[in-house]
């Protein structure tokens, strides 16, 4: 028997390859999720969908869907855009 503690995966989380739109516009491709080994939670990993070589982000998983003030008012920090 192992040890090893195993966290279930968050009710709702971007998919792998999915497209999302930051709210400032820059479209982002994600690449996983991934547990954060200090604190445990799920971390969403993500890159520029127009860049390739541009470096890989990671951001928590409740952060993701939260809203931000704006310019045009309180909206998403992502909206989905599609699959790749």
């Amino acid at each position: 028997m192992s040890n090893e503690l195993i966290i279930p995966l968050p009710f709702r989380y971007p998919e792998k390859d999915s497209i999302w739109r930051h709210f400032k516009g820059t479209d982002y491709k994600v690449i996983s999720i991934a547990l954060d080994s200090d604190d445990l939670t799920w971390q969403v990993i993500y890159q520029r969908l127009d860049d390739s070589e541009s470096n890989w982000w990671i951001r928590d998983v409740k952060e993701w869907y939260d809203v931000v003030e704006s310019e045009s008012g309180v909206i998403r920090r992502f909206t989905y855009v599609g699959k790749l």
